[in-house]
């Protein structure tokens, strides 16, 4: 039985083929053929015509003879050549989406930024302006690099939770309505688009698959924001899809057994204890200018939401009357970091948008270790944007799911009869 009564055909063979050397190049870096042999355990010859042709198409380049470095590297024989990707192979646009600011970037195939555009919106910004914002920018920057839209793999676009109901797709809504935003911008720009949440996008941002190849590596981003906290998860060096789509489930953990009830929690959930709102009600019994000076003063007079970080810095500046209550709040969510990092058997936890000062953290630190979570407190920090390209992450994105998941496949390929 040949390959055509299997139903598979020439191009879909060339697809797997290419997919295997994509990802061995992928996980292990600059690779010779032989390398690449005996990793995908196929013969030299036959990884040589795989990889002559995707070098003859410009998918890979060679990059020279292997370069030694201490006398112990030193083998007999030839040098082996090495292999890597072709940066301009194609290319990617990644955009994110926040309350304030669209952003939008292109990269090479190794995700390394050609250029970006922004553009401020606001609440009264509707989604068919979104859309419109984001194509436009899209279009200026793939004409400013002089390339068109048949050279880019994949358009990856991140939502942050805040406007996931204007761009529908809020957390409570499956994957689909991810779908059914990226059909919007695939029938508007013609080119692969996948959309997700943007927190499990960033975590793309902070992570080179190249730094951890012999050991798998797991690391969480967790995010803040008015309705409570987001999750984003690398689990053995892959983003875990679970989260791609909805990112609350952090907020059922538990972290106060028999603690405060919210509809449809357990008692002592995150979102009964530790979210703004919650921090809120449980301050109100002694929230005033005259008890809380210092905390009045951070929250503006608007006692409807309080913020770990606005408690924790009012009992610092000698806010005696709720010293009781931040002690308490601030066991909680070193509870949580550690049920986090129990569950992810996480190396790093990377904390998002939660507006801690350099001392705020120090007190988190000194409560993980005094309460015998010393590893813990190694491990975690703040994920700061400034200087960031938030596009980056969803440029990965693009990348991971065009390029190495599907194999991008250049329009002149030609179809089998």
């Amino acid at each position: 039985m040949n390959m055509k009564e299997l139903g598979i055909s020439k191009r879909d063979l060339k697809r797997r083929n290419r997919l295997q050397v994509l990802k061995a190049i992928r996980e292990i870096g600059p690779v010779s053929r032989v390398d690449i042999a005996e990793r995908l355990c196929i013969t030299r010859a036959a990884v040589t015509v795989i990889v002559n042709e995707m070098i003859e198409i410009g998918m890979l380049k060679e990059l020279g003879e292997e370069v030694f470095y201490h006398k112990s590297q030193i083998h007999k024989g030839r040098r082996k050549v090495l292999i890597d990707f072709e940066p301009t192979f194609c290319y990617a646009l990644g955009v994110h989406i926040s309350s304030e600011k669209i952003s939008v970037g292109i990269s090479t195939v190794t995700n390394d930024t050609m250029g970006k555009r922004e553009a401020d919106i606001n609440s009264k910004t509707t989604r068919e302006e979104v859309v419109d914002i984001i194509c436009q920018l899209c279009s200026e920057l793939v004409e400013y690099n002089s390339i068109t839209f048949d050279r880019v793999v994949a358009m990856g676009v991140g939502v942050m939770p805040e406007m996931a109901a204007k761009m529908g797709t809020a957390p409570s809504m499956e994957l689909s309505d991810y779908d059914s935003l990226a059909e919007i911008f695939e029938k508007r720009l013609n080119v692969p688009v996948y959309a997700a949440n943007a927190i499990s996008l960033l975590t793309l941002e902070t992570f080179n698959i190249r730094e951890h190849v012999q050991v798998p590596y797991n690391m969480v981003m967790l995010a803040a924001d008015q309705s409570g906290y987001h999750l984003g998860v690398v689990y053995n060096n892959e983003v875990k899809e679970e989260f791609l789509a909805n990112t609350t489930e952090v907020n059922k953990l538990c972290v106060n057994p028999g603690g405060r009830l919210h509809e449809g929690y357990c008692n002592g959930s995150v979102m009964a204890e530790l979210t703004p709102y919650a921090i809120a009600y449980k301050a109100s019994d002694r929230y005033c200018e005259a008890l809380t000076p210092a905390l009045y003063e951070l929250t503006g007079g608007n006692g409807e939401y309080i913020t770990l970080a606005q408690m924790l810095t009012a009992m610092e500046n000698g806010d005696g009357e709720i010293e009781d209550l931040a002690s308490s709040l601030l066991h909680e969510f070193c509870l949580m970091l550690n049920n986090l990092k129990v569950i992810y058997n996480a190396e790093k936890i990377c904390l998002y948008n939660f507006g801690f000062s350099e001392r705020n953290m120090e007190q988190i630190r000194t409560c993980l270790i005094a309460n015998a979570f010393s590893d813990l407190a190694d491990i975690i920090e703040q994920y700061d944007t400034k200087g960031k390209r938030l596009s980056r992450g969803c440029s990965a994105y693009a990348i991971q799911c065009g390029f190495f998941q599907n194999c991008y496949i250049m329009p002149d390929d030609e179809e089998d009869e």
